[in-house]
């Protein structure tokens, strides 16, 4: 099972690494062509319900997006799933080795945890965001992250205090050989 984990986290990493770079490159085409009024070939800027939309179509490629400020927290988080799920395939790697109980797995499994810590955070900051915009509060995407990125949190804190007992366990019983 551990095998499959690290395998598919190494398939979200890869599928996510590649739509990033495709999404980023076009979004970019995209601002040059609204904002430094280039002519960009594939790039099509129309009104959408009275907002600007920018679509940018490749043969049998489509991406489609209104220009917002919610149009750049898209463009963040793709990357940062990515490196999301590169860590998450770093943390899987840590239990299909030898031994977990060294400095490089228990520092790999902080780094994701932290990652989730911030993932967390900024979930967290989104809702509350929203709740005071809004006026009420509504179960959305942001309290879908919460929930999944403290839960992951949580999970990977026990791992990483299971690490380092074990690391000072094993060093403990060196010292004494």
């Amino acid at each position: 099972m551990k095998y499959i984990l690290y395998w598919f986290s190494k398939i979200f990493f890869y599928c996510f690494t590649i739509w990033s770079i495709f999404f980023v490159i076009c979004c970019s085409l995209g601002f040059f062509e609204f904002y430094l009024g280039w002519d960009i070939p594939f790039v099509e800027i129309s009104m959408l319900k009275g907002k600007e939309m920018i679509s940018v179509v490749a043969p049998d490629i489509e991406i489609s997006m209104i220009f917002q400020p919610r149009a750049i927290i898209m463009i963040a988080i793709f990357p940062f799933f990515s490196f999301y799920f590169y860590l998450m395939h770093r943390f899987f790697k840590v239990f299909i080795a030898d031994s977990i109980f060294h400095e490089k797995a228990i520092r790999d499994l902080c780094r994701f945890f932290y990652l989730n810590l911030a993932a967390l955070l900024i979930a967290f900051i989104a809702a509350i965001a929203s709740t005071i915009s809004r006026g009420y509060f509504k179960i959305e995407e942001s309290v879908m992250f919460i929930i999944i990125h403290g839960f992951v949190s949580i999970i990977s804190y026990l791992y990483i205090d299971m690490a380092k007992k074990g690391a000072d366990l094993k060093q403990e019983n060196d010292l004494t050989i």
